[in-house]
């Protein structure tokens, strides 16, 4: 069973190129441009992670992950130099992403869901 994730940002653009860059036969990329819709998903079908921006346009990432089921991790993503978050977030990455840095992140996800 591939790795669940959800990628929570508000420009489509960002959530296409993601889903774009990281889905394989091994992750299932799933995107949200309305933070609504996650939380509205969450108890349906939770992911086995979350990646979060932190600027929304109504509200900030951490708010969202506040709302969210604790076990979850999450990691949040910012273009923000400081960033003052409410959440503890499993680690926060800086835009522009890295693209080497997600991939090991995911790749070490997917080994560890296969040695479970």
């Amino acid at each position: 069973m591939p790795l669940k994730i959800w990628y929570i940002e508000d420009e489509l653009e960002l959530c296409e190129l993601f889903a774009d860059l990281f889905s394989s036969e091994f992750v299932q990329i799933r995107t949200f441009s309305q933070p609504e819709e996650a939380l509205a998903e969450v108890l349906r079908a939770p992911p086995d992670l979350i990646f979060l921006d932190f600027r929304l346009r109504k509200t900030t990432g951490d708010l969202v992950a506040l709302q969210l089921p604790p076990e979850i991790p999450k990691y949040l993503i910012t273009g923000d130099l400081v960033v003052e978050s409410k959440y503890p977030f499993t680690a926060v990455l800086k835009k522009p992403i890295e693209v080497a840095e997600i991939q090991a992140l995911l790749d070490a996800q997917v080994l560890s869901k296969r040695a479970a």
